[in-house]
């Protein structure tokens, strides 16, 4: 392209604030946007007439790369092969939404979805994949081939949780968790683990919003510790309450809660979906954070045991400490993700540009 600056339109289909967003809205901010031209496009996909519309939109942008984030279903692959023979460029697919725990606590019939997915990664030149864990499922189930997947990874730039200070530890032990309420994040089962545990030793303060909020509410059964905060604009000031984050997801493709609490210098408990695991385990590795207990069976009794044993082992150290912050040293191994990051997206943009 010369010395054109490439513009690269990116397509999403709800403008809420999830991780999708979030990321999306780091990585447009970065020090990419003076490399390429980037825009973002919010199309919806209820009617014929809103199709044609999103196509004419997408038309004026003139973009020579275009970027996909929304969900692939059989309605989309229709507006996908529609945007194929319009547009003469590069389209790439950025999976965030789907996984192996998806298809284990989502989909009944496998052998149909998969054909679904493989149809969608058909009609794009290129699937960016943003987790370990899913570029590994991807290839298993022969979604895609993988000279047409590419590793780019998940992330976003809130440098400012490295300024969050550690909390001096005193009981009760505080554990928080936050995000949207919905099935997928697993937080019925977390309130559910907390009425079991003594308020003396164990409080939960979750944050967040969505569909599950007034279930969770009756779940907690006017608990003595568990208070709900509501949605956190800051999230370092939420940080900055709490001793250690739970994140009991079903299914997360990535999980940026993870990230962002590692930032805060939060050590996590997580279950193991899909990508949360890898985000800790380099940093085990390496010997920058300590093994804690994390959620095998997704059950109240389960997450309580694991949680316990949390306490417990606090309880047995024979010097109670001062704070359970991860080392300042695990939090700049976390930080540097980031630009690692841009640089994969560097090098796939230009793949592209190509």
């Amino acid at each position: 392209m010369g010395n054109k600056q490439a513009k690269v339109l990116h397509l999403v289909d709800d403008l809420a604030m999830g991780g999708v967003n979030v990321a999306l809205a780091s990585l447009m901010e970065s020090e990419l946007n003076t490399e390429y031209d980037f825009a973002s496009l919010c199309v919806c996909f209820r009617s014929p007439r809103q199709w044609w519309r999103a196509l004419r939109a997408i038309k004026q942008h003139q973009a020579d790369i275009i970027c996909l984030h929304y969900a692939a279903n059989w309605s989309r692959i229709g507006f996908t092969l529609l945007l194929r023979l319009c547009f003469s460029g590069r389209i790439a697919l950025q999976e965030h939404h789907y996984s192996r725990g998806f298809v284990e606590h989502n989909v009944k019939t496998p052998k149909r979805f998969y054909w679904m997915l493989k149809l969608m990664y058909r009609s794009v030149d290129r699937v960016l994949c943003i987790s370990v864990s899913q570029r590994l499922w991807m290839l298993e189930q022969q979604l895609i081939s993988a000279d047409r997947l590419i590793f780019v990874g998940q992330g976003c730039q809130r440098l400012n949780l490295l300024a969050v200070t550690p909390k001096p530890l005193e009981q009760p032990l505080v554990v928080g968790a936050y995000g949207r309420f919905n099935q997928q994040k697993g937080f019925d089962i977390l309130v559910q683990a907390a009425t079991l545990l003594d308020p003396a030793l164990v409080q939960l303060k979750i944050a967040g919003e969505g569909p599950q909020y007034a279930q969770l509410r009756a779940l907690a059964e006017d608990s003595d510790n568990i208070e709900f905060i509501g949605k956190v604009d800051d999230i370092a000031l939420f940080m900055q309450q709490v001793d250690i984050v739970a994140i009991p997801s079903r299914w997360e493709p990535f999980g940026l809660t993870c990230m962002e609490s590692l930032l805060a210098g939060k050590p996590v408990m997580i279950s193991l979906a899909d990508g949360l695991p890898e985000q800790v385990d380099y940093l085990l590795a390496a010997n920058l954070v300590q093994a804690w207990p994390r959620f095998t069976a997704m059950t109240p009794v389960a997450f309580a045991a694991a949680i316990s044993q949390t306490v417990n082992q606090l309880q047995a150290r024979e010097s109670r400490p001062q704070s359970l912050a991860i080392s300042s040293d695990a939090r700049q191994r976390v930080a540097q993700s980031w630009p690692a990051l841009i640089q994969r997206w560097r090098l796939t943009l230009m793949k592209l540009a190509d």
